[in-house]
């Protein structure tokens, strides 16, 4: 299960689209704000959640850092429009596991993410909550590409 964040429904919209057309079995849920995103993570506990930082009611870095905190088995995405070397260690410091910028490579840098967290999805049956392979993340961050943190 992946939970995309994000106060723009148009971006929501893409992504979830994208998803589910690439990797049927995933399940996606939104949120347009903090408050609805911490509830959906807290309920749901999806394996990777997708954030922007700028949302209306506070900074996605936040909710990164109390996921970090409160559920460790969540993987956390930041995509941001701003591509900017402090947020990348803000969002390194908040605990995300990648750094995505929506005019780059955003698309194949999720789909890889996707990849990294769950294994291959494909099409089959609904996947478990958590799938995170051993060591995963930490080969996804050393990886050349947009997504390092």
């Amino acid at each position: 299960m992946v939970l995309l964040v994000d106060d723009t429904r148009l971006i929501r919209d893409l992504v979830s689209g994208g998803l589910r057309a690439r990797f049927p079995a995933l399940e996606v849920l939104q949120a347009e704000n903090l408050a609805q995103g911490y509830e959906l993570v807290s309920n749901y506990l999806p394996g990777l959640v997708l954030l922007d930082i700028g949302l209306p009611d506070g900074s996605g870095l936040a909710l990164a850092g109390r996921i970090r905190d409160e559920l460790p088995g969540v993987v956390v995405g930041i995509c941001t429009l701003h591509d900017d070397p402090e947020l990348r260690q803000a969002a390194a410091d908040s605990g995300a596991a990648c750094f995505i910028v929506k005019h780059g490579e955003l698309w194949s840098e999720i789909e890889r993410l996707v990849r990294t967290v769950f294994g291959d999805p494909g099409s089959g049956p609904a996947l478990p909550r958590r799938r995170v392979r051993p060591n995963a993340l930490e080969r996804f961050r050393e990886s050349p590409g947009t997504g390092k943190v």
